[in-house]
C-alpha cells in the first residue's frame, strides 16, 4: 500500500512541476507538447489542477459561509430557538 501511495504522489509532483517549472520561458510541459507537436501533458496538468482548484475554492467558501453564520449568529439578539443555533454551529465546527 505504500508503494501505491508514494507512485501516486510522484505522478502529482511530477504532473505539478512539469506545468509550472518554466525552461526557457514555457513550462516543460509545453515544451515538450511542442517538440512532439502535440498538447497532451498542458492538457493533463490543467486538467487535474482545475479539480484541485475547484474542491479548494468550494472548501473556503464553506468556510467563509460559516464564518458569516457565526457572525450573523454572534449579532443576533438571544431568542427562544438557540439552542439549535448552536447545534448547528458546532455540527459546523466539527466539519473539519
Amino acid at each position: 500500500m505504500r508503494t501505491y501511495i508514494m507512485i501516486i504522489v510522484l505522478v502529482v509532483a511530477v504532473i505539478f512541476l512539469g506545468g509550472v517549472v518554466n525552461v526557457g520561458g514555457r513550462p516543460i510541459f509545453a515544451q515538450i507538447d511542442r517538440l512532439i507537436g502535440a498538447n497532451v501533458l498542458m492538457t493533463v496538468h490543467h486538467g487535474f489542477f482545475f479539480f484541485v482548484e475547484s474542491g479548494e475554492e468550494r472548501v473556503y467558501s464553506d468556510l467563509e459561509k460559516t464564518g458569516e453564520d457565526i457572525r450573523e449568529f454572534s449579532e443576533r439578539p438571544i431568542g427562544i430557538d438557540n439552542k439549535k443555533k448552536y447545534r448547528e454551529l458546532d455540527s459546523a465546527l466539527d466539519y473539519k
